[in-house]
């Protein structure tokens, strides 16, 4: 009887996710009505990705779920709202509740991702349904919305359905993690909460969501978004670097084009810095280990933790670091401030805990 049930839950499931692709609602950005703002950031000339991705990763789902910890530091901000990377930006935006927000990252794919996330928003119903879009069995729907909402343009399809299959297994697991994490710390999520998914499904009908293809260094895409923001009277309540800031020095170009943004008394930066940690592994772990070296499943490099005396695994956590945006600008003024490891010492090493970087000394 139970396997019954089950079944037909899961039949009526596959039944009410096929039924979009009826009515799929494709996105399409040229069917929606343009604000002033937004038709002159979608302008904006992309930059040219002319370095080498970061581990040879296009960075598509993050493996940070702990932004519940900014919670009350963005609650109802409104304003602008700017985010590297991809689903970390759409769990903060129910709570910030801009009136813009602009997803950049300078990879292409990361950029096609957020049109999948646009077309799962726009045609999923509740947060169910949105989870249930990703699964593997609805694969043939989400095909056929990608191509409904590209129509002639073959380029951008192709483009999609690559970014799809790349990163469609990456988002399920970074969906899950955070869902997770987000129960246990009893957070409302559009994860969970449905009034907190319309929001988002909101923005994107009101085509308040915009795409941006640009480097945080160059002298380019982000500097002249700050030039249209405040052209447009735009205020930046959040801008949201992830851990980009990592991998790269705090180049002019860099204090340049976050000085371009727009702020006031009450924006906020939001960020978090990967810290790494090594943990012995299990008599069972090493077993394991031991046999999958043999058959040719792994290999590690000649320093890898593994191979250590004792065998150990290397884990990554994160620390969430807030300040103001006032306070940004002060360390960015300092030769001293070489990257963001000078605002992030040892002492902020905190295990998924929030962190506050107050003003220079």
């Amino acid at each position: 009887m139970q396997g019954v049930l089950i079944k037909s839950i899961l039949l009526a499931l596959t039944l009410s996710i096929g039924a979009l692709g009826a009515h799929a609602q494709t996105g399409d950005p040229s069917a929606m009505p343009h604000h002033p703002v937004v038709k002159s950031l979608r302008a904006i000339t992309p930059d040219e990705l002319d370095i080498k991705l970061v581990n040879n990763i296009h960075y598509v789902a993050s493996d940070e779920s702990h932004h519940h910890l900014f919670k009350k530091d963005i609650d109802g901000l409104g304003g602008a709202f700017i985010g590297i990377g991809t689903n970390q930006n759409y769990t903060m935006l129910p709570w910030a509740k801009p009136d813009l927000a602009i997803m950049m990252d300078f990879d292409q794919m990361v950029i096609d991702v957020h049109e999948l996330y646009r077309l799962a928003f726009l045609n999923a119903e509740t947060p169910k349904e949105f989870m249930q879009l990703w699964y593997a069995r609805s694969k043939k729907t989400f095909r056929s919305l990608i191509k409904a909402s590209c129509g002639d343009d073959k380029a951008k399809a192709k483009r999609l359905r690559k970014a799809y299959r790349y990163s469609r297994s990456r988002i399920v697991k970074a969906l899950k993690r955070t869902k997770k994490t987000q129960r246990k710390s009893r957070t409302n999520s559009y994860l969970g909460i449905q009034s907190e998914y319309d929001y988002i499904v909101k923005m994107f009908k009101e085509d308040r969501i915009v795409f941006v293809r640009g480097d945080l260094t160059k002298n380019g895409a982000m500097k002249t978004m700050g030039e249209v923001l405040k052209k447009h009277g735009q205020v930046v309540r959040v801008y949201h670097p992830s851990n980009a800031e990592q991998y790269f020095p705090y180049t002019q170009n860099y204090r340049n084009n976050v000085r371009s943004l727009p702020h006031d008394a009450r924006s906020k930066v939001v960020r978090t810095r990967a810290w790494a940690k090594f943990v012995e592994l299990t008599p069972d772990e090493v077993l394991e280990m031991e046999q999958k070296l043999t058959d040719g499943k792994i290999k590690l490099k000649p320093n890898a933790p593994e191979l250590r005396t004792p065998p150990k695994r290397k884990e990554i956590y994160y620390t969430y670091a807030v300040q103001t945006q006032a306070d940004f600008l002060k360390w960015l003024g300092l030769e001293k401030t070489k990257s963001v490891r000078d605002m992030l010492p040892y002492k902020s090493r905190v295990e998924y805990k929030r962190y506050e970087i107050g003003s220079p000394n």
